[in-house]
């Protein structure tokens, strides 16, 4: 019931990769979601107004509201019914980059 519908990846400035996400909830019920990558991910956050230099926004304290929880290569989010939201992804940057 969850839908990826935008997906952009890029470098940010500091060289790390990014992507920002769009997912939708397609169904009227509310879900705890969860979406898995191929990379580790260093920090997720909602994104309340998507811009042209979003994938380098500064991203706020570990304590922060708009930060997701994350572990290894998961970010878990509660989502309501039919509610869509923005999501920059920062991934770890591996040692042999």
């Amino acid at each position: 019931s969850l839908l990826v519908s935008k997906l952009d990846v890029d470098r940010r400035s500091d060289g790390r990769l990014a992507a920002l996400l769009r997912l939708t909830q397609t169904r009227s019920q509310p879900c705890k979601a969860v979406v898995r990558f191929l990379r580790d991910v260093e920090a997720a956050i909602l994104i309340d107004h998507p811009g042209d230099d979003t994938i380098n926004q500064t991203l706020p304290e570990a304590n922060h509201a708009s930060r997701l929880e994350t572990s290894g290569d998961k970010i878990s989010l509660s989502m309501a019914g039919h509610a869509v939201v923005d999501l920059l992804v920062v991934f770890d940057h591996p040692d042999s980059e």
